[in-house]
């Protein structure tokens, strides 16, 4: 038998929280989909339009990356189609959305993007833009699924630092955590990255 699940609590959680979407399973195209549209509808009635696609747009890049990437598989026998297994969290705060994903990753992996990550966020907007302007141009690694400009985007879209962290289950693999941050009114524009919301009004998102 199951222990009690306290549901009451667990809703007044999502609600002190400000948890739009908490989903933890497989991410199909189809799942994905269907979760992408329930985050556009409730953030279009939240925000500007403008910061809702960004939120939307942020959002599904990170699913699509769990697709792909998530070293956690699962079959879907009716289709028999591969996809990847994990943890997506969209939140909001007075000022922020924080959009969340969590899976299992090489540690190998992990350590590239944090690299990646650490380059983009000491990047500023114009610096952003002409290294976007260059990953467009470079060709799709033999093998590797995506494109080169995933996370670039993803900068460019936030304004603010993004987070990645991992916690390492194995000698080779790790469950890894990626932040991004956006601001709520479209016409905000960061001008410090040093500036992160997932240490101010945004904390408390994740374990």
């Amino acid at each position: 038998m199951f222990a009690t699940l306290d549901i009451h609590s667990y809703q007044q959680y999502l609600k002190e929280k400000e948890i739009l979407i908490s989903y933890q399973g497989p991410v199909s195209q189809t799942i994905l989909l269907d979760l992408g549209l329930n985050l556009k509808d409730t953030t279009y009635s939240k925000t500007t339009s403008q910061s809702a696609r960004r939120v939307f747009a942020v959002f599904i890049e990170l699913a699509q990356n769990i697709l792909l990437h998530s070293e956690e598989r699962t079959i879907f026998h009716d289709k028999q189609k591969e996809v990847g297994h994990g943890l997506l969290v969209v939140r909001r705060s007075e000022q922020y959305f924080q959009v969340i994903s969590n899976n299992l990753a090489k540690i190998t992996a992990a350590e590239r993007i944090k690299n990646r990550i650490d380059h983009l966020n000491s990047l500023n907007t114009e610096e952003l833009k002409q290294f976007y302007k260059e990953q467009r141009t470079k060709p799709h690694e033999e093998g590797k699924k995506g494109g080169n400009i995933g996370l670039v985007d993803m900068a460019r879209k936030s304004g603010l630092p993004m987070t990645v962290n991992y916690k390492e289950v194995s000698n080779t693999h790790c469950y890894m955590t990626l932040e991004i941050n956006l601001y709520r009114e479209a016409n905000i524009v960061a001008t410090n990255l040093s500036e992160n919301p997932a240490s101010t009004d945004a904390q408390g998102a994740t374990q």
